[in-house]
């Protein structure tokens, strides 16, 4: 998640120095930001929410899944699922695109 929310903020970058040039560049407290951000936003959208189901299995000393019982437990995965599909994959793609169309749009003119 931390790669894809890397490309997504280049993608920024880049639709930042293509529509505004001479708005200089990002001030330094903006881009400690951004960076803490790239690595703390997929521990806490996507690590947080899993280590809710996590649990150790002191006879292996592992770490097993244990969802909610078994009659709504296919619901529940289908679920984390689709929200992972979203925050890592769909939300990271539209502002990739929105933002080179943004870009392209700007260069044509």
């Amino acid at each position: 998640m931390a790669s894809i929310f890397t490309v997504g903020a280049l993608s920024y970058q880049r639709y930042r120095l293509v529509v505004r040039p001479f708005k200089g560049k990002l001030p330094r407290r903006r881009f400690f930001i951004m960076l803490a951000s790239i690595w703390l936003l997929p521990v806490f959208l996507a690590g947080l929410p899993y280590s809710f189901v996590l649990r150790l299995d002191q006879n292996s000393s592992s770490c097993m899944e244990e969802w909610i019982p078994a009659s709504s437990q296919a619901q529940v995965k289908l679920s984390f699922t689709t929200y992972l599909f979203i925050i890592q994959y769909v939300l990271p793609l539209g502002l990739i695109v929105w933002c080179n169309v943004k870009a392209i749009v700007e260069l044509k003119r």
